[in-house]
């Protein structure tokens, strides 16, 4: 598993709950994928909400699941603040090394 971003963020923070955050998360076989999301805490548990259009209405919906059960269910996950710094991350990860 590839080291850990330094520009990710803690989605369990109160400063990143209700805010959209973007996640790059995987399994060993299917990465990276990336969800647009927001943490939502208001039901007593941190929850996470993915952004989608859902009968053509764009918005956060839940995925009806606990953020650390969420978590726990991929090989790897990293919350971002700022969308242009999971892009890089992306690329960083994605783009081939020089002789392969």
């Amino acid at each position: 598993m590839k080291k850990k971003p330094d520009y990710t963020v803690d989605p369990m923070s109160h400063e990143n709950f209700n805010v959209p955050l973007w996640v790059v998360y995987g399994t060993s076989v299917y990465w990276p994928q990336v969800l647009c999301c927001r943490i939502n805490a208001s039901s007593g548990q941190a929850t996470i909400w993915g952004y989608s259009v859902w009968k053509r209405q764009a918005g956060f919906q839940t995925l009806g699941i606990g953020v650390k059960d969420w978590a726990g269910r991929h090989a790897f996950c990293h919350f971002f603040s700022s969308q242009m710094r999971m892009l890089e991350y992306i690329e960083k990860i994605t783009t081939p090394k020089a002789g392969i």
